[in-house]
C-alpha cells in the first residue's frame, strides 16, 4: 500500500475512533502515549518516519486536544450545575437522590474522581432513599482537584470553596478572606509567626524543616466567626513527628500576633 493510500486510511480510522475517545477522554492519552512510545522506538532504530505515522500523530494529537478541550472543569460543574441545583431546594441540606448521581456521573465524566469513602457514603444515602449532602459532595469535588487537605489549598482555591458554601446556603456569610494591598502578605505573616514562636516557646526549633512540620495558612474573616474583630492569619505548624511540638498562631492583617497556642510532644516517655 502506497503512502497516499495508507494515510487515507489511517484517517478513516481516526474518524471512526473519535465517538469513543468523545465517550472517554482518557483513551486518547493512552493511544497518544502508545502511538509516542512507537515513535521513539522508530527513532532509536534510526528508521525514517513516514508521512503516514506523521499523519496519525498530528490526527490523535488533534483530536485529543479536542477532548480536553470539551471537558468540564470543577468549577464549571460547580458554578453552572451544582450550585443552581442546589438552590431549587435551598432549605434541603441534602441534593435529591436524581441529582446526587447525575452530579456524580458529571463529575466522573470530567475526570474529577470522588474518593472511596464518598463513594461508600453516597451508595449508602441512595440505598436508603436519600440523596447526598450538598456541602460534602462539593467539597469531595474540590478535594479531588485541589488536594485532600482544604488547609493546605491556595488562599484563592480556599476563597472559591467558602464562597460555594455561601451559595448553596451552607454558611450565611464567608469565612475566608483574601489579603488586599493594606494587609500584611503570607509570607510576612509566617516570619512574624516564627519569630513568635522561638521568642516565647523555643528558640531553636527548626520550623522550615520539612521532615519535621507540615505548614498550613488560612486568612480568615473575623467577623463571621466573632473570634476577631477583622481579617487575620492562621498560621498551623503541624508535626510529622511524635517528638515535635504542635504550633497554632493567629496574626491580624498589621502582623501583630494576637494569639498563640502550643501542644508540647512525646519527650521522655511522656504524652501530649
Amino acid at each position: 500500500m502506497d503512502e497516499k493510500r495508507w494515510a487515507e486510511t489511517i484517517r478513516g480510522a481516526v474518524d471512526a475512533r473519535l465517538s469513543g475517545l468523545r465517550e472517554n477522554p482518557h483513551m486518547a492519552q493512552r493511544v497518544i502515549t502508545q502511538a509516542k512510545g512507537e515513535a521513539q522506538g522508530k527513532a532509536k532504530g534510526k528508521k525514517k518516519m513516514s508521512v503516514g505515522f506523521v499523519l496519525l500523530m498530528a490526527l490523535l494529537l488533534a483530536a485529543a486536544g479536542a477532548m480536553a478541550a470539551a471537558l468540564l472543569s470543577l468549577r464549571d460543574i460547580v458554578m453552572d450545575k451544582a450550585i443552581p441545583i442546589a438552590n431549587q431546594y435551598v432549605e434541603e441540606e441534602r441534593y435529591t437522590p436524581k441529582d446526587t448521581n447525575r452530579l456524580v456521573e458529571l463529575a466522573e465524566a470530567n475526570g474529577i474522581v470522588l474518593s472511596e469513602e464518598t463513594k461508600d457514603k453516597i451508595a449508602k444515602s441512595l440505598a436508603q432513599g436519600e440523596g447526598y449532602f450538598k456541602e460534602e459532595l462539593l467539597m469531595d469535588m474540590a478535594k479531588a482537584e485541589f488536594g485532600q487537605d482544604p488547609t493546605l489549598w491556595t488562599l484563592e482555591e480556599q476563597k472559591w470553596f467558602d464562597d460555594v458554601c455561601v451559595k448553596i446556603g451552607f454558611i450565611p456569610e464567608a469565612e475566608k478572606a483574601m489579603p488586599t494591598g493594606r494587609d500584611i502578605t503570607q509570607e510576612t505573616a509566617v516570619l512574624q509567626a516564627q519569630a513568635y514562636i522561638h521568642e516565647h516557646f523555643d528558640p531553636d526549633v527548626n520550623l522550615e524543616d520539612g521532615t519535621v512540620y507540615q505548614l498550613s495558612a488560612q486568612y480568615l474573616n473575623g467577623t463571621a466567626d466573632g473570634a476577631y474583630d477583622g481579617n487575620y492569619w492562621t498560621i498551623h505548624y503541624k508535626p510529622q513527628t511524635l517528638e515535635a511540638a504542635e504550633y497554632w498562631l493567629c496574626v491580624n492583617s498589621s502582623g501583630e500576633v494576637w494569639d498563640a497556642s502550643v501542644t508540647l510532644g512525646v519527650t521522655d516517655g511522656a504524652g501530649y
